[in-house]
């Protein structure tokens, strides 16, 4: 059978397993991951598998849900996993799994399903002081992509359990959190760089976590590396604004992201910003800021939506602390950004409009914010 037949056979396969869990069906699926699993051992070529075309992330999709359903019988998660493992031995393929389908929380609830099920016939439950020991040991790996995996799944699979508190402790956070931020600004790759900010958007879910950033020494500093990293990693700048608006989130954080941003001599001077200079020659994160803000949402996706979503979170924190006496906002600047994206879009297709449209209204709410500041 060729690959394509295959990976259709699977989504086929997978389809009628979540309408109907019956033995044939489960049999069905079964046989088609095992074909699959043939197709992509080591050695094999899986260019037939291009996670940028709609046919391998059907197949994504179906074994992300497989692996979530915790009433999946054990012999079909174990082939699920074998076929998971190979295609994650191909990095564009990893990638997708990570950031489409947030494989390393799919995979931590699996563990601590199969963990924790009396009488569960898997080896994970026999096993999973072994699998906490490998994930520990692995936290100080020489390779970036191992540690942050590592902390990604040790934190979706026990931060609220018993171990967790061991690994997440008071004494072992702080060094976590300048682990953290080092391989956020020093990070290998851009994709490193947005895997560790995904790991810390999930671990300030924590309320935990929340009262000991907001207590860490070193946040500010931390903080500031963080802010001129959207002056000049373009690939990463959605992450980086999706982490920023996080903190922002954190009850005695949005103060400090907003003093960090605009508390800086530079900003003093009119003649420092110029709207159309090339983004790369900007050095100034709040001038970053309104430059990605007033990017297209067909040529960078989320990043100037978020990029006004954080214009915005800074304007309510002038407005709710009174600080627009004591910080300059720049309103000069981010005004004539924010009347452009008014425009009315003309032309587009029905994703790309939506997104123009919520630009706009994102657009609105920051020009509202603006005339609130006294």
């Amino acid at each position: 059978m060729d690959p394509t037949s295959c990976m259709k056979g699977l989504v086929m396969a997978g389809s009628q397993f979540r309408n109907n869990r019956s033995d044939a069906n489960i049999l069905q699926l079964q046989r088609q991951i095992e074909l699959m699993i043939s197709l992509t051992m080591k050695g094999r070529s899986v260019k037939f598998f291009n996670p940028q075309q709609i046919l391998p992330m059907e197949c994504l999709s179906c074994l992300c849900d497989v692996i979530e359903d915790h009433h999946t019988p054990a012999a079909l998660s174990h082939k699920t996993i074998v076929l998971l493992n190979n295609l994650a031995s191909y990095p564009d393929i990893r990638d997708a799994m990570h950031t489409t389908f947030n494989f390393t929380s799919s995979l931590a609830i699996f563990l601590q399903y199969h963990t924790q099920s009396p009488g569960e016939p898997l080896v994970l439950q026999e096993n999973v002081k072994s699998i906490y020991r490998t994930l520990i040991a692995y936290v100080s790996h020489s390779n970036q992509s191992i540690v942050v995996y590592s902390f990604s799944i040790l934190s979706n699979l026990c931060l609220n359990e018993e171990i967790g508190e061991k690994v997440f402790n008071a004494k072992n956070i702080y060094q976590t959190f300048q682990l953290i931020f080092n391989i956020i600004v020093n990070g290998d790759s851009s994709h490193v760089r947005g895997f560790t900010c995904d790991l810390f958007i999930g671990l300030l879910k924590s309320p935990k976590i929340q009262q000991s950033v907001v207590i860490y020494e070193h946040f500010e500093a931390c903080l500031m590396q963080v802010l001129h990293l959207i002056t000049m990693d373009t690939e990463s700048a959605t992450k980086i604004f999706e982490l920023l608006l996080s903190f922002c989130s954190v009850n005695g954080l949005r103060c400090t992201v907003c003093r960090a941003l605009l508390n800086t001599p530079s900003l003093q001077d009119p003649d420092r910003y110029q709207p159309q200079i090339h983004q790369r020659q900007i050095t100034e994160p709040f001038f970053a800021l309104v430059h990605w803000a007033g990017q297209s949402v067909e040529t960078h996706d989320q990043a100037p939506l978020f990029a006004l979503d954080l214009l915005k979170e800074i304007f309510e924190e002038v407005i709710d602390s009174g600080l627009s006496a004591q910080l300059s906002p720049r309103t000069d600047v981010v005004v004539p950004m924010a009347v452009e994206q008014l425009t009315p879009p003309c032309d587009t297709d029905g994703s790309v409009l939506k997104l123009k449209c919520l630009k706009t209204v994102k657009a609105l709410d920051v020009l509202l914010d603006i005339l609130s500041i006294r």
